[in-house]
């Protein structure tokens, strides 16, 4: 459950780590759009295009390596303080749960990124008089 909790809690893949194909590539191609989009603009041609797919492929690589580096960060911060801090800690896409001891006492914290379903939570608890 920890470690499913841990994977759920960090930042999935995104689309444009897929595209990546690595500095070197991705900068390459940027090169030859941005060279393409002069010879258009030489030519009085919309170089739009070219110059868009051009700085895609630049920023590429940084963003997908920016988000691996979080992902590996987030992955230790959840497995190494999080759950084991406070195990009886939960984590989805729908909502992330956790129950603490509170002087004599247990807290539950319940949360949703989806504001429906955090009112229907909310009005669920209620009507249970936790």
């Amino acid at each position: 459950m920890k470690q499913k909790t841990v994977e759920k809690a960090s930042v999935g893949e995104k689309d444009f780590e897929d595209k990546s194909q690595g500095f070197q590539r991705d900068l390459r191609s940027a090169s030859a759009n941005t060279a393409k989009a002069g010879k258009k603009a030489v030519k009085a041609e919309n170089p739009e295009k070219e110059l868009k797919n051009a700085s895609e492929e630049a920023v590429r690589p940084f963003l997908a390596e920016i988000v691996r580096v979080l992902r590996e960060v987030e992955k230790t911060v959840y497995s190494w303080f999080s759950t084991p801090l406070n195990p009886y800690y939960f984590d989805s896409d729908n909502f992330s749960a956790s129950l603490r001891s509170n002087s004599g006492g247990y807290r539950m914290e319940v949360n949703s990124p989806n504001k429906e379903i955090r009112q229907d939570l909310q009005e669920e608890i209620k009507e249970e008089d936790c």
